[in-house]
């Protein structure tokens, strides 16, 4: 059965947080332009996922070892509500809180609400990215 996420994702050491929903068999590749359009992020860099100890991202933009993250869903690593993934862009961390796991079909991610302006270094506020 197909599931949908409600995700939290809060931009550590700031009031900036974005609720989105997503299909749950998205890659952690896949999460990583999710997040980058719903936060605002431009520009290509270093990004990287990480829990328990366990560090995702694309081996071909990292020196050091890294699990695939085009090989694991974000489902695997957001079982249960309350599970958290980290998410590193450049050098903003974030934290990916699993709110809820619900049945049902998602086609693509939608933004729900959210709070504060973008980081510097994105291209907009919360308000004028409210749907996909």
């Amino acid at each position: 059965m197909r599931k949908v996420m409600q995700l939290k994702v809060s931009v550590d050491g700031t009031q900036v947080w974005r609720r989105i929903l997503v299909p749950a068999n998205l890659t952690l590749r896949q999460a990583h332009g999710v997040l980058r359009e719903a936060l605002g992020w431009q520009g290509v860099g270093g990004y990287c996922f990480q829990q328990d100890g366990r560090v995702f991202a694309n081996p071909a933009l990292h020196s050091d070892y890294v699990e695939d993250d085009s090989a694991f869903r974000l489902r695997y690593c957001l079982c249960l509500p309350g599970h958290t993934l980290e998410y590193d862009w450049g050098a903003w961390k974030h934290t990916i809180v699993l709110e809820a796991l619900e049945p049902g079909e998602a086609a693509s991610w939608r933004l729900v609400e959210g709070n504060g302006a973008c980081p510097p270094g994105s291209r907009g506020s919360v308000a004028s990215r409210t749907t996909h």
